[in-house]
């Protein structure tokens, strides 16, 4: 899964495009994977302009939790 968000800037033109971007990744959250993960982590800018910060801070909590699952899995 590929956001358009990086590409929209911190102060998107068409704040509807950049909702529709984040529900469409908001629609990812379930298949997120360590590649994911990075990338939120490395596209701190993405992170920064979210709408509401606290979801995403749970969503990586979260992450972090179903990452170390999988390592102590395999």
């Amino acid at each position: 899964y590929q956001t358009r968000l990086d590409q929209l800037g911190e102060y998107p033109q068409d704040y509807n495009i950049y909702k529709l971007e984040m529900f469409r990744a908001n629609l990812h959250l379930h298949k997120l994977t360590q590649t994911t993960y990075k990338y939120l982590i490395k596209n701190s800018d993405v992170y920064n302009c979210l709408e509401s910060r606290a979801t995403v801070k749970a969503t990586v909590k979260e992450l972090k939790k179903r990452l170390r699952h999988l390592k102590n899995g395999s």
